[in-house]
Formats: C-alpha cells, sequence, structure tokens
C-alpha cells in the first residue's frame, strides 16, 4: 500500500514536476505527456481520445508497464477524482471518465499479468524503491537528451513501476 508519504507526494506533485523526457516509454520517453495532458482536458472529443491512446500506448504496451506510467497515472488519476467530484458532467466528460476507466481496467491487468509471470504477489513486491519520488533520482532517470535508438534496447519493467501504478489504482478506489 501507498505510505502517508507517497499519499503527499501524489497530491502535491505537479505535470512540471516531472522530467518527463527523462522517463521511458514504450517508444522512448515521455517529453509529449505535458502536452497529451492539455489535450486530455481539452473539449475537443477527438483530442481527447488521440491523447489518451497515445499515452497508454506509451505506458503499456505488449502487458509491459514502463517507467512513465507510474507519473502519468498520478495525473490520470486526478482528472478522472475531478470528474468524479463535478456533479454536472456533460457528453465529453462522460466519455473522458469512461475512457479512463477503461485505460485503469487494462493497466491493472497488466500488473496482474506482471505478478503472475513473476510468481509474486503484490505484497511481495520487495523490490521497489522506498518512496514514490525515489523513481525520480538521478540514477533510475534516462541521461538527459536521451534518444531511442533500438526499440530493444529500453530495460524491463522493474517492481517500482508495478508496485507503484498498482497502489494508485488502489489509492484512487479507496478515495471514491
Amino acid at each position: 500500500m501507498l505510505s502517508e508519504v507517497d499519499r503527499l507526494y501524489i497530491e502535491t506533485v505537479k505535470i512540471s514536476d516531472v522530467p518527463w523526457d527523462r522517463l521511458m516509454t514504450s517508444h522512448g520517453t515521455a517529453k509529449k505527456f505535458p502536452q497529451l495532458f492539455d489535450e486530455i482536458m481539452s473539449s475537443d472529443l477527438n483530442r481527447i481520445n488521440n491523447a489518451i491512446t497515445t499515452m497508454y500506448e506509451e505506458i503499456n504496451y505488449k502487458d509491459t508497464i514502463y517507467q512513465a506510467a507510474p507519473f502519468a497515472m498520478i495525473f490520470l488519476v486526478k482528472i478522472c477524482k475531478d470528474i468524479l467530484a463535478t456533479k454536472e458532467r456533460d457528453e465529453i466528460t462522460n466519455n473522458l471518465l469512461l475512457r479512463l476507466l477503461k485505460v485503469f481496467i487494462f493497466i491493472e491487468e497488466s500488473c496482474q499479468f506482471y505478478l503472475k509471470v513473476y510468481g509474486k504477489e503484490y505484497d511481495e513486491l520487495t523490490d521497489h524503491l522506498n518512496k514514490f519520488q525515489d523513481m525520480l533520482e538521478e540514477e533510475y532517470l534516462l541521461p538527459e537528451n536521451y534518444v531511442l535508438e533500438e526499440p530493444n534496447e529500453l530495460p524491463e519493467e522493474c517492481d517500482s513501476y508495478i508496485y507503484y501504478t498498482h497502489g494508485l489504482l488502489l489509492y484512487i478506489l479507496s478515495s471514491v
């Protein structure tokens, strides 16, 4: 479960606090994620759907949860919570809410797949870093100005990505 320190970090971190260009995704880095969040919050249904699809494919590809996933999930969860707190919703916000919930389900399925493949339970993910924000320590980030040369050069996901991504999903369920 997420610690109080992790929950405080999740509640206070801003999109601009995350070094997106140094977080790995399925096709390189998450450099475009701030723009994708802007598109998700737009009132254009096509832009919203395209941005969600793009982000999902970057954080979860072939049941692999990538480094950018837990950080992207923070802001997707915040968007979802804001929508749920709103009494009046229109077609666009209802569609956005449904798309986000589907993303959460697919991400959770990938987390469960990882646990099954490696024969672990969530509580057994002992290789995770101590705090959520530890994943932003210099030693865990991609080098500055990183350029993906070979798709296979990216390392496999680690327990921390699964631990904190799954933890965020549990967190949103407990706060609804």
